[in-house]
């Protein structure tokens, strides 16, 4: 089925139906409030993003939280954002990394757990931290740390220049001259 040139329907097999358009933007409204749809869903095909509109009705600003995108790197929900980031590093080469764990601006604090293995040996060090900011201060508190066979990285917490809360690992001194050393970090962001 074709809708204006601008949107065909088909089945792909006998079990799905595919939508699909040329157009940027897909919108999608739902629910019935004094006969206006009170939540829009967007499908944007430039950037791959899922964005809600839980405010549709206009009787409140919207609020657009753009669930997720096509990176497959975050995910948000009204009071907390789940992000991933990864580094790859190399003894000798790259010797540290840098992830933001969150923007005090919007964010009061964060959850995040870093997993770092050595490709090269196998060996892995995983550590959770909880994670706050006052003023310039930053407050991080660490949950354990778990390795195999001693630690790979060292973490420490600073702003970078756009005043983000950043976490760097550096790493450790044991870390033979050229071993690979990919890290991970996955961090539960808490909205002001």
């Amino acid at each position: 089925m074709n809708v204006d040139d601008k949107l065909n329907v088909y089945t792909y097999n006998s079990t799905n139906l595919i939508l699909e358009t040329s157009l940027n933007q897909q919108k999608f409204a739902f629910g019935n409030n004094l006969g206006i749809p009170d939540v829009l869903m967007t499908l944007n095909g430039t950037t791959g993003s899922l964005s809600i509109n839980r405010n549709f009705d206009a009787s409140t600003s919207e609020d657009n939280i753009s669930v997720l995108d096509k990176t497959l790197k975050f995910l948000e929900i009204a009071d907390v954002r789940t992000e991933t980031s990864s580094v790859n590093l190399v003894k000798g080469t790259t010797n540290s990394g840098s992830s933001i764990v969150y923007n005090p601006t919007t964010q009061s604090g964060a959850k995040i757990l870093v997993c770092a293995e050595n490709t090269t040996t196998a060996d892995k060090q995983l550590i959770e931290f909880n994670v706050v900011h006052k003023g310039t201060d930053i407050f991080a508190v660490q949950y354990g740390n778990t390795v195999t066979n001693g630690n790979l990285f060292t973490p420490t917490f600073d702003f970078d220049v756009s005043n983000n809360v950043r976490f760097t690992a550096t790493l450790d001194t044991s870390v033979a001259t050229g071993n690979n050393v990919k890290v991970v970090i996955v961090k539960t962001q808490i909205k002001k």
